[in-house]
């Protein structure tokens, strides 16, 4: 025997050239015999090829042996990933290597021949078959010559570099304990490899109920194993592709990624070892465990004989001394001893080939011959004819003899119609091609070979049964609702047509349910009625805003500013709920939920009265602005024909459908951007974000398009032009006493100083320069961030120094919500890249916190409406509560006395004295003063003293927003008691109440400066120059 060894040898190291034999007087190929059994089926030997080199080396050593010498007809079958799969092959399962179901139970195996079998490492296992299997069970026919010695590796680079830094000495399992060591800092990041390169913890040995048992047994590790339904135990892996041991398990960014391949090699020996002895290792299985530890600077398994990675001088890790009677018992702390290589027969070889069983069972090889014929191949890179490369498929090896049969490599898919031509086509994302996948795989969701070499869609994708390869991308990919994967035309519940995204007619998606639901008249009957008060709700918002008689109606309209501070906030979160960021899975539910002050109105069955085309539903849509707009034009021109006092004003109709229009505007943006807002499918294909059943490009999407593009260029660029106009010339309107234009764009106005009147233009740019980046760059995350970041951050900055609304209060409250919202942004470029563990969860944590704070700040705004409401006090009056105004106000005597006292000292100096102490002042003093004139010039004493302050300090005047002054009430008897004339002038200052924006100049001047409100009284200090209407507390609330 050992001279055809040699022999055998030399004819692998130096193959023939031809398409001869190997061995000379080789017997012929049309000479070989079959195995007959009984039954009279004949079938070649069948020689189960484990997935390492010395088992392909052995194997096809001996293939010629059989075929040459003995004249059998043989073939490699396999390879499987580990010894265990061998077992199961010669029991003649169907599936050898899917650990959840292996189709055991066969009465005929036709794989008979196994070498290179690590037995020892399964003993309890091969008990398990040899018992439950016995008229069918393998046979261990003895050594191959040589044993071989397996167990955990790092890099001799790693190992030198922790020893001299800071004298860590890793090749000794003590030294990696987390009590006085951390050994992460020397391998690469756990989150640095690619997940796609590693095999899921269900599809491996991590699933084998007994190594978990033993685990539990040994370590008491109840956390790293769980029970499935089923009842088995389960290793625990949090991301599905790394077990953790319970040093690490917290932050998983102090593991050590180990590696192994096959369905788990000596897997549950590690787990039991670092949990012991306190080791922080993060284990796994990779696809490519020849190629992985080359790419990534692992802890990794390996054995000899074996060269695949001689090249990184790999080191030990020494654990305690082999335990016989320990490692039997299946306690696996101590190190493995070296195992016997043996070789594995199926039991009816002696029976069908006798001579071939005696070959085998004689068969000896040595070691050093194994280990230089693989060092050989290895030191001249020579591949060999025969000898297979598992990283890809290639015919002529031995274990295939054509392309045909050899299949596609992993990451391909075989797309021809029939196994006669071979078209292997490079799988894309969303597609998963273990190797030897096949289209009609595909589509069947099956395969003749086993389930391991069927190609799957990924969840978060869909193709269609007509064009399996043509992928899309699922619009709800991360929670994977709609698009489970598998086969094509999958889709979750009825959902059909592309993406699965429409629901059948008659039906709706409910997205908290996770299908597709029925109608029901109580939906359709809800949206009748939401449009009848909406409709109704404009007419009351008119008179509500323009009320003549109640103090009542001026607090209502007053407290609109923090109404609207409000819904452009929450617009603003629901916009940023658009992007194409990943966003924390519990905050997913709130930007659906804001979703509705965009217009969404898919998550309140809209479908069941718009129907289920999207094209119908955008464009009803985008008719809700125009519609509401011409409904108030209509109720203007009908109310001509109700009592006068009943009638609407044209001045009052534009500020209210302005107000309408200003506060849907960034709505309108997003929705007039909508059609354009096209992000990329797998295939190439562009669909629409918001409705992604509509291609780009496509008759609905260029309808749509139109009618995004009208209420683009009308309703916002049109009404922002509108704005943009009356911001620049209200101004000289309110000199030039042109008060109705002003009024008419009150809305725009009223909430901001009157020397900040423009900052409503700011707010009305906000929405669509958030929008636009969405649309022009869907498909790149990372300019959205940075672009929505950017519009806040200018915004901001500009607040921060104009500081424009009335109320300080909302001042600081505004400022604090657009930060909140910048913050919001910033935590989303977080997830631009990959994360797990612990920086996972305090990315979660983040965005979390930040919506907290930002809805506390909205909470804070509604508080702040109910009160003033409760208190029947304006935003910014003098009445207001100290905790609106973030200060205590002077009395109005003080402030009268003190700028008459002042006025009367300015009055008594030179003028060369008032230069010299004008000159000396800095820029900011010298803008105060110059505002401060402005103020005085344009409000209290007009004259043309300060046209100077006029042209560096703009502002409105107040008297533009004044109705025609009220008669005066006439003064008290002489006879009259006090107490009654009192009461009297209170009586009548209240019943005089002004409309809301009626106000005389020194009115608003003291709804304005709030210390100024009660100075004017008839009587008072400056009440003989400023009028007795500036005493009526009443019209404070009404600028």
């Amino acid at each position: 025997m050992g001279g055809m060894a040699r022999l055998v040898l030399v004819a692998v190291l130096f193959p023939s050239q031809t398409d001869a034999s190997c061995l000379s007087a080789a017997i012929n190929i049309s000479e070989r015999k079959y195995l007959t059994n009984v039954n009279g089926e004949s079938y070649p030997i069948g020689m189960w090829i484990g997935d390492w080199d010395a088992s392909f080396m052995t194997t096809h050593l001996l293939k010629i042996i059989i075929e040459e010498r003995m004249g059998f007809h043989a073939e490699a079958t396999g390879p499987g990933p580990d010894t265990l799969s061998c077992f199961y092959a010669l029991l003649g399962c169907k599936a050898p290597g899917n650990s959840s179901d292996r189709g055991c139970g066969q009465p005929v195996t036709y794989n008979h021949i196994n070498l290179e079998a690590w037995s020892e490492s399964y003993l309890n296992e091969w008990k398990l078959i040899q018992s439950r299997y016995a008229s069918m069970a393998p046979v261990d026919v003895g050594s191959m010559g040589y044993d071989g010695t397996a167990s955990f590796f790092i890099r001799q680079t790693v190992q030198s570099h922790a020893y001299h830094e800071d004298g860590t000495v890793l090749d000794f399992y003590r030294g990696w304990n987390t009590s006085w060591s951390q050994p992460s800092k020397y391998f690469d990041d756990l989150a640095s490899i690619d997940r796609d390169l590693m095999v899921p913890c269900a599809q491996t040995r991590f699933m084998v109920a007994e190594a978990n048992q033993n685990y539990l047994r040994i370590t008491g590790d109840d956390a790293g194993v769980e029970m499935l339904p089923d009842g088995t135990l389960a290793a625990v892996c949090p991301d599905d592709y790394f077990w953790l041991s319970p040093s690490c398990r917290e932050d998983s960014t102090r593991c050590v990624p180990y590696v192994t391949g096959g369905s788990g090699w000596h897997h549950d020996d590690l787990m039991q070892k670092v949990t012991s002895y306190d080791m922080p290792v993060a284990i796994g299985v990779a696809r490519s465990w020849s190629t992985l530890p080359r790419e990534v600077n692992v802890f990794f398994y390996w054995w000899v004989p074996d060269t695949t990675f001689l090249d990184l001088d790999p080191v030990e890790i020494v654990f305690p001394p082999y335990d016989f009677r320990a490692y039997t018992s299946g306690d696996k702390r101590t190190v493995a001893a070296s195992t016997a290589i043996t070789k594995i027969v199926s039991q009816d070889l002696v029976t069908l080939a006798p001579s071939v069983e005696d070959l085998v069972r004689n068969l000896r090889l040595g070691r050093n011959d194994v280990m230089n014929m693989l060092r050989d191949m290895q030191d001249t890179g020579d591949s060999y004819d025969w000898l297979p490369d598992r990283t890809k498929c290639s015919p002529g090896f031995g274990l295939y003899d054509t392309a045909q049969d050899c299949g596609c490599p992993t990451g391909y898919i075989d797309a021809s119609s029939s196994t006669a031509n071979l078209s292997c086509i490079e799988c894309g994302e969303g597609l998963d091609c273990p190797a030897l996948a096949t289209l009609q795989g595909l589509r069947s969701g099956s395969s003749k070979i086993g389930p391991e070499f069927v190609a799957s869609i990924l969840p978060g994708f869909y193709s269609s049964m007509a064009e399996p390869l043509e992928l899309y991308r699922c619009v709800e990919a991360a929670a994977g609702t709609r698009c489970p994967g598998g086969i094509p035309a999958t889709c979750t519940g009825l959902l059909s047509n592309t993406a699965c995204t429409d629901c059948p007619s008659g039906k709706h998606w409910d997205r908290s349910g996770g299908q597709c639901e029925e109608c029901t008249p109580w939906q359709q009957l809800g949206w009748i009625l939401a449009v009848a008060v909406m409709l109704s709700g404009l007419v009351m918002v008119y008179y509500m805003m323009t009320a003549q008689q109640t103090a009542k109606a001026s607090v209502l309209f007053t407290t609109t500013c923090a109404f609207g501070m409000t819904i452009s906030s929450l617009q603003s979160v629901g916009i940023i709920g658009t992007m194409t960021v990943r966003v924390p899975e519990g905050l997913k539910a709130i930007y659906a939920f804001l979703q509705v002050f965009l217009l969404d109105f898919d998550n309140f069955a809209f479908s069941c009265v718009a129907g289920g085309s999207a094209r119908a539903r955008y464009i009803v849509s985008v008719l809700v602005f125009p519609g509401a707009a011409c409904w108030l034009v209509c109720c203007h021109y009908a109310s001509r024909l109700l009592p006068k006092k009943l009638q609407w004003e044209g001045s009052k109709t534009k500020s209210t459908t302005g107000a309408l229009l200003q506060l849907a505007f960034s709505t309108m943006s997003t929705i007039s951007m909508a059609p354009m807002m096209c992000f990329s499918h797998p295939n190439g294909v562009f669909s629409l974000l918001k409705y992604p059943s509509i291609t780009c490009g496509t008759e609905d999407h260029t309808v749509m398009l139109i009618f995004g593009v009208l209420l683009l260029l009308l309703g916002v660029m049109g009404f922002l032009a509108v704005c943009t106009y009356a911001v620049i010339v209200v101004p000289s309107w309110s000199r030039n006493g042109l008060h109705a234009n002003v009024k008419a764009f009150r809305f725009l106005l009223f909430r901001f100083r009157l020397d900040s009147w423009w900052f409503g233009l700011l707010l009305l740019l906000r929405g669509p320069m958030m929008s636009l980046p969405i649309a022009l760059a869907t498909d790149y995350p990372p300019v959205q961030v940075m672009s929505v970041m950017l519009v806040f951050l200018v915004i901001l900055i500009i607040q921060a120094n104009a500081w424009p609304w009335k109320v300080p209060l909302l001042n600081v409250l505004d400022c604090f919500i657009g930060f909140c919202i910048t913050m919001l942004v910033a935590s989303t470029s977080l997830y631009l890249g990959g994360l797990e563990g612990s920086m996972k969860d305090f990315a979660d944590g983040v965005g979390s916190v930040i919506m907290g704070m930002m809805g506390a700040a909205v909470t804070l705004l509604f508080v702040m409406t109910v009160t003033a409401l409760t208190f029947r006090a304006a935003l910014g009056g003098q009445q207001e509560l100290i905790a609106f105004n973030l200060q205590r106000t002077p009395a109005p005597t003080l402030v009268a006395e003190t700028v008459q006292s002042m006025s009367a000292q300015l009055a008594k100096m030179d003028r060369a004295g008032l230069v010299k102490a004008l000159s000396a002042m800095g820029v900011y003093d010298s803008n105060l003063l110059l505002a401060s004139v402005s103020l005085l010039g344009t409000e209290i004493v007009p004259s043309d003293a300060d046209q100077m302050a006029k042209r560096y300090c703009f502002r409105i005047k107040s008297a533009s927003f004044a109705p025609p002054a009220p008669p005066q009430s006439p003064s008290p008897a002489k006879n009259m008691p006090a107490s009654k004339a009192t009461e009297t002038s209170k009586e009548a200052e209240f019943d005089q109440s002004p409309s809301e924006g009626d106000l005389s100049p020194t009115n608003a001047r003291a709804a304005e400066e709030p210390g100024l409100a009660n100075a004017a009284k008839p009587g008072g200090v400056l009440g003989s120059r400023l009028g007795p209407s500036l005493g009526e507390e009443a019209q404070q609330a009404y600028i």
